[in-house]
């Protein structure tokens, strides 16, 4: 049913993009004239100027020359006011008139047989739809005459246009938005008003060439587009406005059974109709055309005779709004605009293109930014990381170099600590040496108390070997050999020892639960008390009831082994002396006895400290903090 839509020599296909639909304001758009327009400022008030063609210097015209006029076939022509369709004949006749009926030649062409006239010369004057001569204008630099001016229509730039109508009866399509899903009938592609303005007006409304996918054409007579209508075979028509009210006034149809679709008031054009006003019928002259010839032709239709009720010749319209419709389409002149090409492109989208390019340069920037910070970032990390791994060899060699040094201190302590510690053994075997001395030179010995200070010259020996053995220990391994034992026994050990070694030290009371597990090295801890003992020994000397205390207690899950001691009155900041090294209150004394204790806590992962004896008013309380430490898992399953 429906035929493949073909445009008009003038109307080449439109271009994909309007496809898209686009928001249009209302009212005419202005469209860039091409460079050949002769619709310049400076053209159209020589037209309405009294003397239209002052411009024009030819030579005078031949009174024998042919007057060659060309009129556009088309069904168009002498329907636009249908109730004087002698209106062609009386302009024909008109121009008889003026220039004398043997020198004038009217030629009826089609559209491209009139525009190969008009490029070879062969007319004076061309009298078309205005469509036609819009783009002969521009092509050819045509001098626009005339424009028709019928008594419907409000002035010349309002004659052409265009209605949509269907059934009275039918709710098929109420608007022009329902049009694309039903079959259309129209009634040629070569009419202006019949096919480019529906065209543009759903354009213009956003809808794409396409939309109208079931439009055919009748072909004439007009009455073909308004049968089809009424029997159903197309849901709308479209036709030249004024069409139906003329077919109405020739009683070939009646208006009451028709209904316009999208009508427009008739302010502009006494006329039903559904789209924007164009004008119509335009006379133009070729620039070859002598100007008295085209003041003859003006003078002769201007001034053409009518009653008032008629039809006339007046002063030419402006093509501009035909112009409009050949940009919006791409038709025309404006067929190039169909084919895409960046330069165009750039062009119309000027603004959207600029954004596009900052928002690009933007994040190109933004990630050469970002890439650069990232490089540098990363070169920062490496170096941070170098710089890491070079401070950590530093630090690596700067420990291995503080352990050596601690180690050769250690050593040096060790060394002084073998002249303050081996004076003990060596001053129980010297005194018991002396002692069996003096019992032999006063007779026999028992054999008793023989064996036993033999024993502990034995036993005194033994521990000033082990001392200098510890003392090799640490020039090869610092680190204390730690166990896990119960410190009762070993501050019981050290209490007896203290005995031994000082049988005339103050008593010695030790107050320590069994099973109070810690992880030390026995003979430091034993080492370290028997330091303390004997700072608080000499302390009590010359004090009246001198008594020593030991206890081993728990204080938020740490064990403090303290030595009590009832001696003089002490305050905080001497007591916080005691364990600074080579510091010492005795005359005679080195500073390393409690220097030893210090290093012994800290090698255990403690400390030591000192205080008064808050408990009885004076004396002092030496305290060493150690971990403690689970039961062995042997004994804890035991």
């Amino acid at each position: 049913m429906a035929a493949a839509i073909a445009f008009p020599a003038v109307a080449e296909p439109i271009a994909a993009e309007l496809v898209a639909p686009r928001s249009q304001p209302a009212g005419k758009t202005a469209v860039p004239m091409p460079s050949r327009s002769v619709l310049d400022p400076d053209y159209a008030p020589q037209m309405m100027s009294p003397g239209p063609f002052s411009d024009v210097s030819a030579s005078p015209a031949d009174a024998n020359a042919t007057v060659r006029i060309g009129i556009q076939q088309t069904t168009a022509v002498n329907v636009l006011q249908p109730g004087d369709g002698g209106f062609l004949d009386r302009t024909k006749d008109r121009i008889r008139e003026a220039f004398g009926s043997r020198r004038v030649e009217f030629m009826t062409l089609t559209r491209g047989e009139l525009a190969e006239a008009i490029r070879n010369g062969d007319v004076d004057f061309v009298i078309g739809q205005s469509d036609f001569i819009a783009q002969a204008q521009m092509e050819n630099n045509l001098r626009l005459i005339a424009s028709f001016w019928p008594v419907e229509a409000r002035d010349v730039n309002s004659v052409a246009s265009a209605v949509f109508f269907t059934k009275a009866q039918s709710l098929d399509v109420q608007s022009l938005a329902q049009l694309g899903d039903h079959a259309v009938a129209a009634i040629s592609p070569d009419s202006f008003p019949g096919y480019l303005v529906p065209l543009y007006e759903l354009s213009r409304r956003g809808y794409a060439p396409g939309y109208l996918q079931e439009l055919y054409f009748t072909g004439p007579p007009y009455e073909n587009v308004t049968r089809d209508v009424l029997s159903g075979k197309a849901a709308a028509g479209i036709l030249p406005a004024c069409v139906l009210e003329a077919l109405d006034r020739q009683k070939k149809i009646s208006l009451s059974d028709f209904r316009i679709i999208n009508p427009r008031r008739e302010t502009e054009l006494q006329c039903s109709h559904s789209t924007d006003v164009f004008p119509s019928l335009t006379v133009a002259s070729l620039q070859k055309t002598d100007g008295n010839t085209q003041k003859t032709m003006a003078t002769a239709l201007y001034l053409m005779p009518h009653t008032g009720k008629e039809a006339q010749w007046a002063l030419p319209a402006s093509m501009q709004s035909v112009l409009d419709v050949f940009y919006r389409l791409k038709i025309g002149p404006y067929q190039y605009l169909a084919q895409w090409s960046i330069q165009r492109f750039v062009k119309e989208n000027a603004a959207e293109v600029a954004v596009a390019l900052i928002f690009i340069l933007m994040v190109v920037s933004y990630a050469a930014v970002l890439q650069m910070m990232v490089r540098r970032k990363t070169l920062a990390l490496r170096k941070s990381m170098q710089e890491r791994q070079r401070y950590e060899q530093e630090i690596a060699a700067s420990r291995e170099h503080i352990a050596a040094i601690e180690r050769t201190g250690i050593i040096g302590q060790m060394s002084s600590m073998i002249a303050h510690e081996l004076k003990q053994p060596l001053g129980a075997i010297n005194n018991f040496g002396n002692g069996l001395l003096r019992r032999l030179h006063r007779g026999p010995v028992d054999p008793k108390v023989l064996e036993g200070a033999l024993e502990e010259i034995v036993g005194q020996g033994t521990r000033a070997s082990e001392i200098v053995d510890r003392v090799r220990g640490y020039a090869k391994h610092p680190d204390p050999v730690m166990q896990v034992l119960d410190m009762k026994p070993v501050l019981e050990k050290a209490a007896k020892e203290f005995h031994h070694i000082y049988p005339d030290a103050p008593p010695i009371t030790l107050a320590c639960l069994p099973y109070s597990w810690a992880e030390v090295d026995a003979w430091e801890i034993q080492l370290a008390v028997l330091n303390l003992l004997k700072n608080a020994s000499e302390a009590l000397h010359g004090c009246p009831d001198p008594q020593i205390h030991i206890s081993l207690k728990d204080v938020d899950g740490m064990w403090h082994l303290s030595v009590a001691d009832n001696g003089l009155e002490l305050t905080q900041e001497k007591a916080d002396l005691f364990f600074e090294p080579l510091h010492t209150g005795k005359m005679s004394g080195m500073g390393l006895g409690l220097s030893i204790v210090a290093n012994i806590a800290e090698r255990h992962k403690g400390h030591a400290m000192a205080a008064p004896n808050t408990a009885i008013g004076h004396g002092c309380v030496m305290t060493i903090v150690l971990p403690k430490a689970k039961a062995p898992i042997s004994l804890g399953k035991s």
